[in-house]
């Protein structure tokens, strides 16, 4: 118990107490409690707990919790930081972080982050904003947007029913993939685009076959820069492709499509959007929001 630092350049086996900070230079078997900051250069065998910084160099086994972050140069168990996690060499189990976690060799188990997880090689599961990695063995990046160098990466070129030419980017893993595309479609003199975020997942079926299921939300911009009232199309698709090249494929399928819009006609009456089909089971206006179900289909190619 110390109200400034413990410091032992030898091993210990309990528990260290500082207002400041715990310094060991040898293994350690127990827990440090500091107000600022835990160090440990040797094994750590249980749990490191501080209002501002663990750093261990060595291995270390059990918890690192920390107000602001962890550094550890390997760790098996479990880091909790209301800032940032980082590991030097491999780690393992849950890394839980407020802003990031960083693991530049391999990381087994979940990385959660409030803004970005990143490690060499994935083998498991991530969920932040923003998640990168250059190969997931096995698991699933889950966010925003999540880049894997070695991973899924596909660029297409779509019509359908509403916006005749989109290009889609899809970026992830076969498991989980995140879209981003923007479409177009003049009509006469009226110009019309849409801006479309999703995700979706494909399934192999065999050599040349495969099956995606994607969701998307489009904010249609109806012959103007910007549309700031509702206008939003979902659209949940099912594609099948045929791989013509080793870089070619060429997609096609259904999709169930729900348009909702705040849009209105020259006497302010709510009629939702102009270019959505007018065929479908469904068009009802409830509380000021025109509502629009039906079957549509896109085509296209992917590279």
């Amino acid at each position: 118990f110390a109200g400034l630092a413990n410091i032992n350049l030898k091993d210990t086996r309990g528990a260290y107490f500082a207002g400041l900070g715990n310094v060991l230079n040898g293994d350690s078997r127990g827990a440090q409690f500091a107000g600022l900051s835990n160090i440990n250069t040797g094994k750590m065998n249980g749990a490191q707990v501080a209002g501002l910084a663990n750093v261990n160099i060595k291995d270390i086994q059990g918890a690192q919790i920390a107000g602001l972050a962890n550094v550890a140069n390997e760790t098996s168990q479990t880091q909790i930081a209301g800032l940032a996690n980082v590991v030097v060499e491999e780690s393992s189990g849950l890394q839980l972080a407020g802003l990031a976690n960083i693991s530049p060799e391999e990381h087994s188990g979940a990385q959660i982050a409030g803004l970005m997880n990143y490690t060499k090689r994935m083998n498991g599961f991530q969920l932040a904003f923003v998640n990168v990695s250059d190969t997931v063995k096995r698991g699933v990046p889950i966010g925003f947007i999540s880049i894997v160098a070695h991973g899924y990466r596909r660029i297409e070129v779509e019509g359908n029913e509403v916006l005749y030419v989109n290009v889609n980017f899809k970026t992830g893993t076969t498991k989980f993939y995140n879209i981003f595309s923007v479409g177009y479609r003049p009509d006469g003199d009226t110009q019309n685009w849409g801006l479309t975020y999703g995700f979706g997942t494909l399934a192999p079926i065999s050599n040349r076959f495969n099956f995606n299921m994607d969701l998307t939300a489009t904010h249609l911009n109806e012959d103007e820069g910007w549309t700031n009232e509702l206008n939003l199309l979902n659209r949940l698709k099912f594609n099948a492709s045929y791989l013509i090249t080793k870089r070619l494929e060429i997609f096609g399928g259904p999709s169930l499509n729900v348009a909702v819009s705040k849009l209105t006609n020259s006497e302010g009456e709510v009629v939702g959007s102009s270019i959505v089909p007018s065929y479908g089971f469904y068009n009802e206006t409830v509380r000021g929001t025109n509502v629009k179900m039906y079957i549509g289909f896109n085509l296209g190619i992917r590279f």
